[in-house]
């Protein structure tokens, strides 16, 4: 979605782009989002809160957040944002660590694969 800012610090005024529809109508924080960009701390959950969306089966309670220090290690990375590609471009070969190598494959790949595919739809 692009917006078109006619006051950039009232999101309720601002307009979809090509379209009349007030932007206000997707919501204060799609409008917070989209002006402002999505970098904000998150608090976790307390222990306890029951997850009320995640209820699928009948007659089962639906599942409770559990204490931090009840999930295993590699849950708390995953809030870590991971690495671009042009920052992975920038680590030597020698110093780059299997899971950088991995991911700066699957970028550059993607990257390759959206460039083709640009040249033939022109």
């Amino acid at each position: 979605f692009k917006l078109l800012p006619q006051e950039m610090t009232n999101p309720s005024r601002l307009l979809l782009l090509g379209t009349r529809i007030p932007a206000a109508t997707l919501g204060r924080e799609f409008c917070r989002r989209l002006v402002h960009g999505t970098r904000e701390v998150r608090l976790p959950m307390k222990a306890g809160t029951e997850l009320k969306s995640l209820a699928v089966c009948k007659g089962i309670d639906p599942p409770k957040v559990l204490e931090r220090s009840e999930y295993p290690g590699w849950v708390n990375d995953l809030e870590k944002p991971l690495p671009s590609l042009a920052i992975l471009r920038k680590i030597p070969n020698e110093e780059a660590e299997e899971k950088d190598i991995l991911r700066y494959l699957k970028l550059s790949r993607r990257l390759a694969i959206r460039d083709r595919n640009e040249q033939s739809s022109v």
